[in-house]
């Protein structure tokens, strides 16, 4: 196995991503899992990113900890980049390769990259009233009354 932290670049905007890859051929087709990063994909076609390894490993411990070396507060802050998390922090739950599965807690960029910078705002009375009124209709909202 091959334990590696690799850069994908999108070879319009420039914008690069950096993350963790365990696999059995280096030079697969993977270019990355993080959710901008597909969305960009899916905007610009696979053709138009381009995959660098930048370090390899011979275990998962070391290419995590290099990618938290990496993926920082301040790299995460950077407008050239996919990521939104720090790195470091291993595969979900469920992962084939029994990597750890813990999750850092968010922070104030990393909310704001996922959009949550109206987290705790309330709906004005008009939002409300569509919301009811989009909901007339869907079964999941008549099984609840």
């Amino acid at each position: 196995m091959h334990y590696c932290v690799y850069k994908t670049t999108c070879l319009i905007n420039h914008k690069i991503y950096v993350g963790v890859h365990i696999t059995e051929n280096v030079n697969d087709s993977y270019l990355g899992s993080g959710a901008r990063l597909r969305r960009a994909i899916k905007k610009y076609g696979r053709e138009n990113f381009s995959k660098e390894i930048l370090h390899e490993f011979e275990n998962s411990k070391d290419m995590y900890r290099k990618e938290a070396e990496i993926v920082n507060e301040d790299f995460i802050k950077r407008k050239d980049v996919y990521n939104m998390h720090v790195g470091g922090i291993g595969a979900p739950k469920g992962n084939r390769y029994g990597v750890s599965s813990y999750r850092q807690p968010e922070n104030e960029f990393s909310l704001k990259k996922r959009g949550f910078s109206r987290k705790g705002a309330k709906h004005t009375e008009d939002a409300k009233k569509r919301i009811a009124l989009a909901k007339i209709g869907n079964q999941h909202a008549r099984k609840n009354k």
